[in-house]
């Protein structure tokens, strides 16, 4: 098939694009900034087309000819013209209509978890009309949501083990938030498969993985693959929006007061993963790429105490 993938260049989209090019499709690729993105076009099959805005007419352009689009452009926070309702529902309702107006019907969507019309957040407010839009257009919509996601070039796994590895103390915020994470390589998986399955269209897919934690109980996890010891300080509501406020006004936040009203919403779902795909857990993911560096710190660690050099070897 030929595809469009849109937001091919973020972190879903790049295990998206690897995935659909083992399966043989023709894929393109809109960027802003091609030259930052030089690995994706080491991936067979794919074409990268420079852009410097979705005008109407440049969406028309490029859908022409596709049999398929793949939507997987968001934001997780505002920042000046770049609004939740102009990321989301606005490139939606463009979107839509560059497809109808092209005859191009195959529609795959990402949404989010506990999106809905009434959520707490701007940021699952905004998913939810967006899925409602694409859904009520009279394409051949699939829409998916997922609970955060882990992998290979994530901000959540790598986050948290950065800041683990340097803080002698962390506050935890929103410590009982509810999520199930689910492996990347199962979300492009899901996604590749649906792609072709004519029976997928209508639904609006939940992937979740195999266990729930709390936000708490998360980032121990993650710790015990640290060497050194974090403190870990569970902040009360009151304190985790006092962070949720300062760290929203940093230039590049890690943390924002809609990201404290997402965290309301359970990110949770009891749904068995669609054909046949079982889920891999965020354990058995943190030993495959974190373990192995731990136990050579705590070789290092032992000899150290042993009085033995590193280079040493035991007879």
């Amino acid at each position: 098939m030929r595809v469009l993938v849109l937001g091919g260049t973020g972190f879903v989209g790049r295990a998206l694009l690897r995935r659909l090019s083992q399966d043989g499709h023709q894929l393109t690729v809109l960027a802003r900034r091609p030259e930052r993105h030089r690995d994706v076009l080491l991936i067979p099959n794919v074409t990268m087309v420079e852009t410097t805005h979705f005008s109407d007419l440049f969406l028309r352009k490029h859908i022409k000819g596709q049999d398929a689009v793949i939507n997987l452009i968001g934001i997780l926070h505002e920042r000046g013209k770049s609004t939740f309702e102009h990321a989301h529902v606005g490139f939606a309702h463009k979107l839509v209509a560059a497809c109808s107006v092209e005859g191009v019907t195959r529609l795959l969507h990402m949404s989010a978890l506990g999106a809905t019309r009434d959520a707490p957040s701007a940021y699952l407010r905004s998913k939810a009309e967006a899925q409602a839009l694409v859904h009520g257009s009279g394409l051949d919509v699939t829409s998916f949501a997922p609970s955060v996601i882990f992998g290979r070039g994530d901000h959540f796994v790598s986050t948290f083990h950065q800041m683990l590895s340097v803080l002698p103390m962390m506050g935890v915020v929103c410590p009982q938030a509810q999520l199930t994470p689910i492996w990347l390589e199962n979300v492009v998986d899901v996604m590749a498969r649906a792609l072709l399955d004519k029976a997928s269209i209508g639904q609006n897919i939940e992937l979740c993985g195999s266990r729930t934690y709390s936000m708490l109980e998360l980032i121990r996890l993650i710790g015990e693959f640290v060497p050194s010891h974090t403190r870990l300080l569970p902040l009360s509501d009151g304190m985790s929006r006092i962070m949720a406020r300062v760290m929203g006004i940093m230039p590049t936040p890690l943390f924002s007061m809609d990201n404290y009203h997402s965290l309301q919403v359970p990110s949770v779902c009891q749904c068995v993963l669609p054909y046949g795909i079982k889920p891999k857990s965020l354990r058995s993911y943190l030993v495959q790429t974190l373990g192995n560096g731990l136990i050579r710190d705590r070789y290092t660690a032992m000899r150290e105490a042993a009085g033995r050099n590193a280079n040493e070897r035991v007879s």
